[in-house]
């Protein structure tokens, strides 16, 4: 992590167990016994032969030694995802860890694991990416949903250069969307958002995108209709309106969450006629590294908080952030929290 940077709570907060010792002290020994300069991963993986955490890796090779390291200053920063699987079930070894049979919840930071609000975390390595040289924090920030754009953007795919689109939601999602499309060629693009304040933002995006209200895409003449529907709000009866627009051979790209109960009507016949499709995005199986490449491809031109109606705040403005969300003046709100080193690293 550079020395210097401190601005993501999603790139580099993450350093330890919040359940105990914030980091290594010298002198501790693991939970088998093992003496070594102080670790925490042993008493939390507690008897397994190996563990990885965030910032050290601890190996107990045949139980009797152990090696402990905490980053200098100089160590390549990292960013995190929080979802993963088990790694040991069919579907995980079929590489959709996101239908992981054991519990992905369980093995995701942030809902079973203490995630970006514990003030410290242990993180395990396989979760982490190093950022590319040059790559600041901020941009890293952004890895994780971008990361979930690009297997939405890979279950839609081919998609031809000059084909019609419509975005359901201007959130940073929706907005990441945009990018990604501008980004690839295609300018036959509708973005619709209900909140005014959202639309004027995108426009920051300086794609030349039309940027409607659902009122007004409920307007469009009879015959309007695109290639694909990317729905980033999880509103049904968005997209129950948003289907009637698919032309022949279109998609219906489901990405937003819709609550449980949601239901949309479809009509197999209309279906068959005219050969549409339906597809659904869950979280981002293997698609980081993806994402980090499309960061330094896309550049300070489309990642870029302010051009993407994203804010950051100090955690003791948490009030401000969320009343900005209610008001949808914003996309996103992000956390900056100033990462401390132990002495002498």
């Amino acid at each position: 992590m550079d020395s210097g940077d401190s601005e993501s709570v999603h790139a580099a907060a993450q350093r330890s167990d919040s359940r105990g010792s914030p980091r290594p002290g010298a002198g501790a020994s693991c939970e088998r016994g093992v003496p070594q300069g102080g670790c925490r991963p042993c008493s939390w993986t507690r008897a397994r032969a190996s563990c990885s955490c965030a910032w050290w890796t601890c190996h107990v090779p045949g139980a009797r030694t152990c090696s402990c390291r905490w980053p200098s200053r100089g160590s390549a920063a990292r960013t995190c995802t929080p979802c993963r699987g088990c790694d040991r079930c069919g579907l995980c070894q079929d590489g959709r860890y996101q239908f992981c049979e054991v519990d992905a919840a369980a093995h995701s930071v942030g809902m079973w694991r203490d995630g970006g609000w514990a003030e410290l975390c242990l993180v395990p390595e396989k979760n982490l990416h190093r950022l590319p040289a040059g790559m600041s924090l901020r941009q890293a920030s952004l890895m994780e949903p971008l990361s979930c754009v690009v297997h939405g953007w890979e279950l839609a795919a081919p998609l031809p250069v000059g084909s019609r689109v419509l975005v359901l939601g201007a959130g940073v999602i929706g907005n990441l969307w945009a990018a990604l499309l501008h980004h690839h060629g295609h300018r036959q693009v509708t973005v619709s958002e209900p909140l005014e304040g959202r639309r004027r933002a995108l426009h920051k995006l300086g794609t030349g995108y039309e940027v409607v209200s659902p009122a007004e895409l409920r307007a469009k003449p009879a015959g309007w209709t695109v290639d694909l529907v990317v729905d980033c709000s999880g509103h049904a009866p968005a997209v129950q309106h948003a289907l009637g627009l698919l032309g022949p051979g279109g998609t219906l790209l489901l990405f937003g969450v819709a609550p449980p109960r949601a239901v949309i009507s479809i009509s197999p016949y209309d279906m068959y006629k005219n050969e549409l499709k339906i597809k659904a995005v869950n979280r981002n199986p293997f698609t980081c590294n993806k994402a980090l490449g499309l960061i330094e491809a896309m550049g300070d031109r489309y990642i870029d908080f302010e051009k993407l109606g994203v804010k950051t705040f100090r955690l003791t403005e948490y009030k401000s952030a969320i009343e900005e969300l209610a008001k949808g003046s914003i996309s996103k709100a992000m956390f900056e929290v100033d990462a401390e080193f132990p002495k002498g690293a």
